[in-house]
């Protein structure tokens, strides 16, 4: 077994006794922080290290790692070293390793609550601190600076004393401006760099001896706090423009990471402005086509040549409009690469190398980019939708199904781009379990599929596949799920799937009520959907189901205000087969105007004119009127019908009316053929 390592078993002492915090916060860090770093980003080889050197459960492995992190590494305290979980004489690439593991840990996508984000600034200002060796050298010597004007003081007669001696008290001037010295190169030296820094040192030794350390105090106070607002206004334009004019802001910062990326993603994936000719209209790209797009590019780029040395000019994406493609691919990669050595987890970055990888042929190496930018964010779309379409082509259809899942959830306007992605796994007999045990979880694009999906299929029988299989789960399909799908096969006529779709998702209950008319007691809130009632008022129209005030029970009140109204209707598709029926019902109320309501039976899908009708329903009716009509069925062109309540009003003149009606015990029976 390998030995424990020390940072390990120091986290797992710290949260097992919290009080040691203090003795280890001022001790150095104990060697193998890179694996607790490794344990707290989720990585499962160190986990399992982790726990076959301990004999521990990873949850508290894991809970050690991330305990020790925020109380050894985040303290108030904590130099820059510390904070990035290294000691001073740790290597560049092991700072930039530990820069990519903190940043992994505290991204959103690993860490739902957001609390963890208030560490960001620590490790950006520890890695600006230390991320350049110039910066490294000056943050040493402040370091440096600070540490003895914290631990040490002049004494009189030049003797030093240490924070347990007594010396007596100075009174010399000079020797109270040397002192609070120190301590101004110190802060000077923390929160700027370069020439900045070298002329405010080189003032404030110059100005000692001339000044009084108040007046020193508040010059050198005015001069830092003139530049920090420079450096944040300059900071934030230069950010601004790296956005919408990057070639700008890499006037006044040729490293500015975002607009190095702006340029080169600009540079591959933009397409190439062709002239529009009256023979040849514009045309607008399918989502099939728009969702390609990247990979119509990928084929456009030559190969890259190998790198060579050459002096470095100012990033432009129009400088060398005649260069060769293979050329500007090298100028791209040397953006990305420039950018990258600013940001060395910039997952945009990552992905326009995997792009050059793919355009160069090394398709290995693009997933490997690709992959990482993924893992680093999931809201690189791009990358994203690369592997879920690369994951579907070689039939790995757990890892596009992710991929997809990770899309949509990041970015759910992308829906009419993935779900042709999910209907071939949903319409695949040895992959569609995946999607359903995907959807049986209620993710919260779902919705959306469904709405989408019935226009995408290729067999009409998917849906319903996909419906019956969260019908016992714990978010079965609601209402706007079979809506989709039923409208689509009413319009298709695919009458008889579409009612068997229907009667699947009727609970229990009600089943035993279906009749040739559903619901005519109005016994049951309408679903909206066609086999139930669906109810469009209108203007100037109210619809309601209320209690009967004479009986037990409830009935539908329809209330038109004075004037002219809107009558929608209120109707139910049936299925009836060829035949003679009766329809019989109930009204009352009053209406007042020059024409009234009928109902009216048509067949769904054939000619306007209804094959029967009621008696008009108008005037003042106290009490309760029977509606009775028969009306056959034809044998063709009537698989299904429609039951409609209408206005009878042949004009517009007609639609002045007032009053209310009240309907029910609505009902169809077949009649005995003579």
């Amino acid at each position: 077994m390998m030995p424990e390592p020390l940072a390990l078993r120091t986290a797992i002492d710290l949260m097992n006794t919290p009080s040691r915090v203090w003795a280890i916060r001022s001790a150095p860090l104990p060697s193998g922080m890179n694996l607790l770093l490794e344990i707290a980003v989720g990585d499962a080889v160190a986990e399992g290290n982790a726990v076959e050197i301990t004999g521990r459960p990873a949850e508290v492995i894991r809970s050690a790692a991330v305990f020790f992190i925020e109380q050894i590494l985040f303290y108030s305290e904590a130099d820059s070293y510390r904070v990035l979980g290294v000691n001073p004489q740790a290597t560049s690439s092991e700072l930039r390793h530990n820069v990519a593991l903190l940043l992994r840990w505290l991204h959103p996508d690993m860490e739902r609550q957001g609390t963890r984000s208030l560490y960001a600034t620590n490790v950006t200002n520890a890695w600006n601190d230390l991320k350049t060796d110039e910066r490294r050298a000056l943050y040493d010597s402040a370091r440096l600076v600070a540490k003895k004007s914290r631990g040490r003081r002049p004494g009189r007669g030049g003797v030093v004393t240490g924070k347990s001696g007594r010396a007596p008290r100075v009174h010399n001037n000079a020797r109270r401006g040397e002192g609070r010295q120190f301590n101004c190169e110190a802060r000077v030296k923390m929160s700027l760099g370069g020439s900045s820094m070298a002329i405010l040192v080189w003032a404030t030794r110059a100005l000692t001896p001339k000044i009084s350390p108040t007046r020193l105090r508040a010059i050198l106070l005015g001069i830092v706090a003139t530049m920090l607002l420079w450096g944040v206004t300059s900071n934030s334009l230069i950010a601004y423009l790296a956005e919408v004019a990057p070639e700008t802001a890499l006037y006044f910062d040729s490293h500015q990471p975002i607009a190095l990326l702006a340029l080169a993603d600009a540079g591959l994936n933009d397409p190439p402005a062709t002239p529009v000719t009256s023979q040849a209209p514009e045309q607008t790209a399918t989502p099939s086509q728009r969702a390609s797009h990247l990979d119509q590019s990928f084929a456009a780029l030559a190969a890259v040549p190998p790198k060579q040395s050459r002096p470095q000019a100012r990033p432009s994406i129009n400088a060398g409009a005649s260069t060769s493609t293979a050329e500007k691919n090298e100028r791209m990669r040397d953006w990305t690469q420039n950018a990258l050595l600013q940001d060395p987890t910039n997952a945009q970055a990552l992905r326009i190398l995997a792009q050059l990888a793919e355009a160069q042929g090394d398709e290995a190496r693009a997933w490997r980019f690709m992959q990482t930018a993924a893992q680093l964010s999931l809201r690189e779309s791009a990358a994203i939708d690369w592997l879920m379409r690369k994951s579907l082509e070689k039939a790995d259809y757990a890892a596009a199904l992710y991929y997809a899942d990770a899309l949509l959830r990041t970015r759910p306007q992308f829906i009419d781009y993935v779900t042709p992605t999910l209907v071939r796994i949903a319409e695949d007999k040895t992959a569609n379990q995946l999607l359903k045990t995907l959807l049986v979880d209620d993710p919260p694009w779902r919705g959306s599929f469904f709405s989408v999906l019935p226009s995408r299929i290729s067999d009409a029988r998917t849906p319903l596949d996909l419906l019956l299989a969260l019908r016992g789960a714990t978010a079965p399909p609601t209402t706007s799920d079979l809506r989709a799908y039923l409208d689509f096969l009413i319009a298709h006529k695919f009458y008889e799937l579409a009612y068997y779709t229907w009667l699947q998702f009727l609970p229990p209950d009600r089943l035993s009520s279906v009749g040739l008319l559903y619901n005519g007691d109005f016994e049951i809130a309408p679903s909206g959907l066609l086999f139930d009632w669906v109810m469009t008022p209108g203007a100037g129209v109210t619809i309601d189901i209320v209690d009967r005030l004479d009986a037990a029970g409830r009935a539908l009140v329809v209330e038109f205000e004075d004037g002219r109204v809107d009558f929608r209707s209120v109707m139910q598709l049936i299925l009836l087969p060829a035949g003679t029926y009766r329809f019989t019902g109930k009204y009352k109320g009053e209406i007042r105007g020059p024409r009234g309501m009928k109902w009216r039976i048509s067949c769904a899908g054939g000619a306007a004119l209804p094959i029967a009708e009621s008696a008009m329903m108008t005037g003042i009716r106290p009490q309760w009127t029977e509606i009775d009509f028969g009306f056959t069925v034809p044998a063709n062109d009537c698989t299904a019908q429609y039951v409609r309540l209408d206005l009878d009003a042949r004009m517009d003149s007609e639609q002045f009316l007032s009053g209310s009606i009240w309907l029910d015990e609505l009902a169809i029976a077949g009649e005995p053929r003579k």
